[in-house]
């Protein structure tokens, strides 16, 4: 054709005049749109579904919605891309989230399946007193790996039960620091087993006992009880001393503001005590890529307690693939250094490749149910294919 008022033509060539109508690039277009497997817990929209445009130029083009339907986690897998298209690498990207009806943002990765590293399988936690690094060995390149952290059931110790205002008690939980800027994080918690008298003032000096220095025994409360090296005089407690034994109580003395003392003949005598942390186990081991260092101050307690700190061991838990690189076999190697390895008891793993399986869509930051994940004009390379 040469006339060059062809209505609704789009010009192809402006050195020969050549056009083709629109109606017909869009027929072809249309030909070029595949579906993509939507992933569990997501649905997609009956108005915009998803699919995925190849426009013959290396580019693949998204478009369309999904919808968190159940189970929102960070690292949540939205759809597989058609085995064919093969991203180049791996893509981050900002897409629109539509949350309650009004815009927010979050961030999809779009993996390449290029014999990259499609996970990391830890088969020997190892003990760390921090973050080892973890890197892969030939043959591969290109892939970029964290290691991620939890607090080991063993190795958790008190260095200071108590200071200051407020006592512990046992079933109390203790909360660690973490990062708290990054949703994938989870704060490890401790429990509260065991506690000990820390320290104690004089609530009611009693009578009757014998004068100069002498030792009076808690009465209450479940465990072994303390002893507490007092001066009388006058028949009545008028300082306490030191703590000569602690005790150890699952259960606290039943009034620790007023618990009552015997010995030294004294009657009517009560102390007021501070209850310190004297063991503590893991609850929640906790997610982290950076750890806090021994000892540790909480970054909370669920009871009226302060100042009580921790020292911890860490154990790798898994493995944070933020780039799958390529050319990897089963045979490349993974490797642990630094951290601060302890007892000669280094992590091990394994690698999981990626050979035919199609790219993945990763949503990177934890969405609420309901929240409908907006693809349109995602765009990104692919490798050829026929």
């Amino acid at each position: 054709m040469t006339n060059s008022f062809i209505p609704n033509a789009l010009q192809l060539s402006p050195v020969d005049n050549n056009y083709l109508t629109c109606r017909l690039i869009n027929q072809q277009l249309m030909q070029n749109k595949m579906d993509l497997t939507i992933a569990d817990n997501i649905s997609e929209s009956p108005l915009y579904p998803v699919k995925v445009l190849t426009e013959g130029q290396g580019w693949a083009i998204l478009e369309g919605s999904l919808t968190v339907a159940a189970s929102p986690t960070s690292l949540m897998k939205l759809a597989t891309l058609p085995l064919k298209l093969k991203p180049v690498k791996d893509v981050f990207m900002v897409v629109p989230v539509l949350r309650a009806g009004a815009f927010i943002t979050n961030v999809i990765k779009i993996e390449s399946s290029n014999d990259g590293v499609s996970g990391i399988t830890v088969t020997h936690a190892g003990t760390y007193s921090g973050v080892p690094t973890v890197s892969i060995g030939a043959p591969g390149e290109g892939a970029i790996v964290q290691s991620l952290m939890t607090v080991k059931t063993t190795g958790i110790t008190v260095a200071t039960a108590q200071a200051g205002a407020g006592s512990y008690a046992p079933a109390d939980t203790i909360t660690l620091p973490y990062d708290e800027t990054k949703p994938y994080l989870v704060p490890a918690v401790l429990t509260v087993t065991h506690t000990k008298v820390q320290s104690a003032t004089v609530a009611a000096g009693g009578s009757g006992g014998t004068n100069g220095t002498q030792t009076v025994t808690g009465t209450t409360g479940t465990g072994t009880h303390f002893q507490a090296s007092v001066t009388i005089t006058g028949g009545a407690i008028t300082a306490v001393l030191s703590i000569t034994v602690a005790g150890d109580y699952t259960v606290n003395p039943s009034n620790i503001l007023a618990e009552p003392v015997t010995g030294a003949s004294l009657t009517g005598a009560t102390l007021n005590l501070r209850m310190g942390v004297l063991t503590a186990t893991r609850t929640v081991g906790g997610l982290y890529d950076a750890v806090p260092s021994n000892p540790i101050t909480p970054a909370g307690s669920s009871g009226p307690g302060t100042g009580a700190t921790f020292n911890v061991q860490w154990e790798v838990i898994g493995i944070l693939v933020t780039e799958s690189g390529e050319g990897y076999t089963t045979a490349s190697p993974v490797t642990f250094s630094g951290g601060g390895v302890i007892g000669s008891d280094p992590a091990t793993a394994t690698l999981l490749i990626s050979t035919d399986d199609a790219g993945q869509i990763i949503l990177q930051n934890a969405p609420n149910q309901g929240d409908d994940i907006i693809l349109d004009n995602i765009m990104f390379l692919v490798e050829s294919y026929s």
